[in-house]
């Protein structure tokens, strides 16, 4: 998996506000960009969390290149289809404070 290092003022420009850096940095994580995560704790608040998500990817893959793709994640005994950051050659990336 390729790291990716970013500082905190990039992270702080890149997302605006704590869901969005969380999304940032955990996005290799799956669940995380698909709000998989989030089921159950926010009905009300869910739309505007896809939208905030949809933005964020949006913003570091202009910045990054990096994007955000439903790839097959095995996972303990099975496997799942699960949004997580990629490269352009589809492999995964984990962005890092450095």
């Amino acid at each position: 998996m390729q790291k990716i290092k970013i500082t905190g003022n990039e992270l702080s420009t890149l997302a605006r506000g704590n869901y969005q850096q969380h999304c940032v940095l955990a996005g290799d994580i799956p669940g995380v960009l698909s709000g998989a995560e989030l089921r159950g704790k926010a009905k009300d608040y869910g739309a505007s969390y896809a939208a905030s998500r949809s933005a964020l990817c949006g913003r570091v893959t202009a910045e990054h290149g990096v994007y955000s793709l439903v790839i097959l994640v095995h996972f303990r005994r099975y496997a799942r289809w699960c949004r997580v950051w990629v490269d352009s050659d589809g492999e995964r990336v984990e962005f890092v404070l450095g």
